[in-house]
């Protein structure tokens, strides 16, 4: 059903419009990793997911690079490493981010990657309120003031250690006084619908995000979708913050011992040399009369 639904949404080529019967879809923006280097025009990096005594967050080319693609002759990728440095020392790269450049709400979000899965690795992407250097002051500068009271996320894809992709929603509260109060994180699961990445190799990642649903796709196949307007967690909270908007996030991350995660993925095999996430583009279509987008200044 959700693949009849959504087919249309399998973007192929180089097409700069998405198009169903009834509307159209321009790309408003994009990177196809072409560069010698990051573009620091579109992203920056910041420590959305920290580092911890066994795993060091960096900038560095041999943790972030544009590389040649070794399958395409002529083409370059993305090349996001974590690895192994020593007796548990790791090191990976922070989170690459549109936070400081760019936010947009609505629209549809497709990446084409090859993923790492296996124990120990958390590779993701996934999308935030904006919390960045300068919280509230830099939303307003890209334009909008949020009215949530907590910040919301969008989680496209985690793979916990396992060679399995999941969606998440989060609500996560803006004080600490809030947490006291109400408790901890709210989380609309989706590990109910997940996605196996185990044949290694690339595949096309998407999110349209609707005034009524999130729905998640691999390959053009929708697989999870989320009603956007019905509240969960604490009827307080409401569904503001996913009506609000977000920025782009890049992570390769490790279940580190005593990490955030707790399952029983958590912790790196003791064979574990590196993880590899490899990224061949990132797009972003939106329809010009329902969507928005905040470029800084």
């Amino acid at each position: 059903m959700f693949k009849e639904k959504y087919k249309f949404f399998l973007i192929s080529g180089d097409s700069g419009d998405l198009n169903d019967s009834n509307s159209v879809y321009k790309l408003v923006f994009s990177d196809e990793f072409n560069g010698s280097a990051l573009d620091s025009s579109k992203w920056t990096f910041t420590d959305y997911m920290v580092g911890d005594s066994y795993l060091t967050t960096m900038t560095s080319s041999d943790v972030a690079a544009i590389v040649k693609d070794p399958d395409e002759e002529g083409d370059r990728i993305l090349r996001l490493t974590a690895k192994k440095v020593g007796t548990d020392k790791y090191q990976t790269t922070k989170s690459i981010t549109t936070g400081e450049r760019m936010t947009f709400k609505y629209g549809y979000l497709e990446m084409r990657a090859r993923v790492p899965f296996g124990a120990g690795v958390w590779p993701s992407l996934w999308l935030k309120s904006n919390t960045a250097a300068g919280g509230e002051e830099l939303a307003a500068k890209l334009g909008y003031n949020s009215s949530a009271r907590y910040h919301a996320e969008v989680d496209v894809f985690e793979v916990f250690g396992n060679n399995l992709a999941v969606p998440n929603l989060h609500k996560w509260w803006k004080t600490d006084e809030q947490k006291t109060a109400y408790g901890d994180v709210r989380v609309q699961s989706g590990t109910d619908k997940t996605y196996d990445i185990s044949d290694g190799g690339w595949h096309t990642y998407g999110m349209l995000w609707t005034a009524n649903e999130i729905s998640m796709f691999v390959d053009g196949v929708c697989y999870k979708t989320y009603d956007i307007n019905k509240n969960f967690g604490t009827a307080k909270e409401g569904m503001e913050g996913f009506h609000e908007p977000l920025c782009i996030i890049i992570n390769n991350h490790l279940l580190t011992p005593g990490g955030p995660v707790t399952s029983s993925t958590n912790g790196i095999p003791d064979d574990f040399t590196s993880a590899t996430y490899d990224i061949d583009y990132i797009r972003l279509y939106q329809k010009p009369d329902s969507s928005e987008i905040y470029f800084a200044k």
